[in-house]
């Protein structure tokens, strides 16, 4: 991963008028460093379509993880890739992709089998968090954070050639 530092050279040109009628332009360049930061990797895009067959998902729960994500948080909030689900977001998704309810609950079912999301907060807290591997919103230094808060919560491991996602929680006291 490299870094890159970005440059900006400004320029500022000033006319100033004497009091005989004359007039001077004045011109000075200054160059500045704007930013200096991680740069985003290397990447392909791959649909969710695409991840719903490598996990061997149903493609009716294509447009519902769609749903789901585009309720996601971004990474630099207090609960990053949050997606929280509660009745009426269930009723909302169900409505939106013109599936039920049920279908709703068993593709978050499969989801957090498949570990494209994983549960955060109690069993029956009806919140999620998007596997940072596969998903990001923000900005790259917060997905960076969170897919290593997310190793270590869940110690999650995809292998993209195969599909396989291994995760095993490691729950700490805070977490019941």
């Amino acid at each position: 991963m490299g870094k890159r530092i970005l440059f900006d050279t400004l320029t500022k040109k000033e006319t100033i008028e004497h009091a005989d009628g004359t007039t001077t332009e004045k011109e000075t360049k200054q160059e500045r460093t704007l930013s200096y930061q991680d740069s985003e990797p290397e990447f392909i895009k791959i649909y969710v379509k695409t991840i719903c067959f490598v996990k061997s998902i149903s493609p009716s729960s294509t447009d519902i993880l769609f749903a789901l994500l585009e309720r996601m948080s971004y990474a630099d909030e207090r609960y990053p890739l949050t997606i929280i689900v509660n009745g009426f977001v269930k009723e909302s998704i169900a409505h939106e992709t013109g599936k039920s309810v049920k279908s709703v609950e068993r593709a978050i079912t499969d989801f957090l089998k498949s570990k494209i999301l994983f549960r955060i907060g109690g069993e029956r807290s009806g919140t999620y968090q998007a596997n940072a591997e596969m998903f990001g919103k923000g900005h790259w230094k917060d997905i960076m954070k969170l897919r290593k808060e997310q190793f270590e919560k869940f110690n999650a491991k995809i292998d993209f050639l195969t599909g396989d996602i291994t995760a095993e929680i490691k729950k700490k006291a805070t977490d019941f």
